[in-house]
């Protein structure tokens, strides 16, 4: 089965390695713009470089997703370089350090700071592409 994403701009959150890596780079190796996010820099950097070596287009962003004003942001910047958002993976998530701690020892903050990334993240990015792929009719938002 050949599957081709040409012309399509696609934004993966989480993409600095794992499932989020993965995915940029498929999508890239299909002919996506893709635009890719996490709070991992150096690693962001690596899914960019493995882009480009596939002869992929991927853009690199910092993005910290718990802020709604940077996930804007970047939805405007991927915007304003291809006019649509055809693909959203919000793929952002984990336990924020919390692995190993027995569950009665995470705090209120601790658990705000993870829903933020697992779910209110997805929120932002769903809410800033909405528009756009509504106004197009089209459009692909996948959560994981």
């Amino acid at each position: 089965m050949n599957i081709n994403f040409a012309g399509k701009a696609a934004i993966v959150t989480g993409a600095a390695h794992g499932f989020g890596r993965a995915i940029s780079l498929a999508l890239a190796e299909r002919g996506a713009t893709v635009w890719s996010c996490d709070v991992l820099a150096e690693e962001l950097a690596e899914t960019a470089a493995l882009c480009a070596a596939a002869g992929g287009k991927c853009q690199v962003r910092v993005v910290d997703v718990r802020e709604r004003e940077a996930v804007f942001a970047l939805v405007d910047e991927a915007l304003t370089s291809d006019s649509q958002v055809h693909i959203l993976v919000n793929n952002a998530g984990g336990v924020l350090g919390q692995v190993g701690r027995p569950l009665e020892e995470i705090n209120e903050e601790d658990w705000d700071s993870i829903f933020a990334v697992n779910a209110r993240a997805a929120f932002y990015f769903t809410q800033a592409v909405a528009p756009g792929m509504k106004a197009a009719r089209y459009g692909r938002i996948i959560n994981i």
